[in-house]
């Protein structure tokens, strides 16, 4: 992993002792520092997301925070495991989660316009949240819906049966209200 050297100095560039991640990112600014790796484990137990806690095993974060050209850019790559409940028929599920992401560090920019730019980040006092910054990431990198099968056919409106474990025969045409007098003269 890293040798004695660098290891020591990066514990002096990155402060994990409570519960947040922080690195100070001044060496690298500078130049003295070409690279710092990134191999973490955060735990995220107390996330809430759509009222449940889905992330039971720590979110593996892996990558650097690197300098080339006098660019300062971190790179991650982040892994998790996603516990809760399908969307469509209520069954529990666990499927795992991983996306990477590129960006950019800046101490301070200089426009309004620049401060919407998705590949910048701006790291106030040289130092980067890491476990701050990754804990906005999952959120914005979680799917819209999670299913248990891409074919989930959900369950009955009528009778409430998973439609996943056998059709019900329940009628689930539903009728425009507009039109249900007319229903009712028919019967």
């Amino acid at each position: 992993m890293l040798d004695k050297v660098l290891s020591g100095r990066y514990n002096n560039l990155c402060d994990n002792r409570g519960e947040a991640m922080v690195f100070d990112l001044k060496p690298l600014f500078s130049g003295d520092v070409k690279q710092l790796p990134i191999d973490q484990k955060m735990d995220m137990r107390d996330l809430e997301w759509e009222g449940i806690t889905p992330f039971s095993q720590p979110v593996h974060v892996t990558g650097a925070i690197s300098v080339r050209a006098d660019v300062v850019t971190l790179t991650i790559f982040c892994e998790a495991m996603y516990e809760g409940a399908c969307d469509r028929c209520g069954a529990a599920l666990s499927q795992p989660q991983d996306f990477s992401l590129e960006r950019m560090l800046v101490p301070a920019l200089d426009n309004a316009e620049s401060e919407e730019n998705e590949a910048l980040l701006v790291v106030e006092n040289m130092r980067l949240d890491l476990e701050e910054f990754v804990r906005s990431e999952v959120i914005l990198h979680m799917p819209m819906k999670h299913l248990c099968k891409e074919e989930c056919l959900g369950i009955c409106p009528v009778c409430g049966r998973n439609r996943n474990e056998g059709l019900c025969g329940c009628d689930t045409k539903e009728i425009d209200p507009r039109l249900s007098a007319l229903q009712d003269l028919l019967h």
